[in-house]
């Protein structure tokens, strides 16, 4: 936590130590106990932000822990993005028809498959008469 710190002091200048105090003040081991969560690269994300704060004042704790969550997004990638990786599966493999497949999973890989080649899976009218809007606002 020291070196934040220290980095904090180049970047900031007086305006951090006035806020905060100096490093071996009590301030560094709360925020030491609050971010240790947050790995070493999120943190040094949250400081690469800092050097683009526009603010007259320093960061609060709050905003320094959302900098932190917004490193913690652009490093880590989603759910699907993980799945996708960690099976390494074609998508076109996924959508393949299968002997097995209900109905329902037949038409949604058909559905998948118009997508992936650039086809719209439904024209207006379709949509129109899909939802049954006929019989609230009249015909389309």
């Amino acid at each position: 936590m020291t070196r934040l710190w220290q980095r904090m002091r180049e970047l900031l200048g007086q305006s951090w130590v006035r806020a905060y105090g100096e490093a071996d003040g009590q301030t560094p081991y709360a925020w030491s106990g609050a971010l240790a969560d947050f790995t070493p690269t999120e943190i040094g994300g949250a400081i690469q932000a800092v050097q683009d704060w526009d603010s007259p004042f320093p960061p609060t704790f709050p905003e320094f822990k959302a900098l932190c969550l917004s490193a913690r997004a652009k490093h880590r990638p989603n759910w699907t993005q993980q799945r996708i990786a960690r099976d390494d599966v074609p998508l076109e493999q996924l959508t393949a028809p299968s002997d097995n497949d209900s109905d329902i999973a037949r038409t949604a890989k058909a559905e998948i498959r118009r997508i992936m080649a650039g086809e719209d899976i439904e024209s207006r009218r379709e949509s129109y008469d899909r939802l049954h809007l006929a019989r609230r606002w009249g015909p389309l």
